[in-house]
């Protein structure tokens, strides 16, 4: 098991908007791909980001589904309202 965890920072005024983009169609298809358990996007306290976490089979999975045309259109989903680059980390539980 390893879990993502997407910081995404939001382009000021964005909020609202992105919220909506993603939950009408980019959670889908990120929670579609093998290895991805169910996901949910926090909306900041703070204004202008967002926490996407993400639990994957494994890390394979996670990369496995970079690499494909779903992911594109994520990306295509995303990316209009971002106001940078996400910050990513990938964690392991430990006993």
């Amino acid at each position: 098991m390893v879990y993502e965890r997407a910081e995404l920072s939001i382009a000021p005024g964005q909020e609202e908007t992105s919220q909506a983009a993603m939950h009408s169609g980019g959670l889908d298809l990120l929670a579609g791909a093998v290895g991805c358990h169910p996901v949910v996007l926090a909306r900041g306290v703070e204004p202008s980001s967002s926490l996407l976490p993400v639990q994957w089979d494994e890390f394979d999975s996670h990369i496995k589904v970079t690499e494909t045309p779903e992911f594109g259109c994520l990306r295509e989903i995303a990316g209009p309202f971002l106001g940078g680059a996400p910050t990513v980390g990938h964690f392991a539980p430990t006993a």
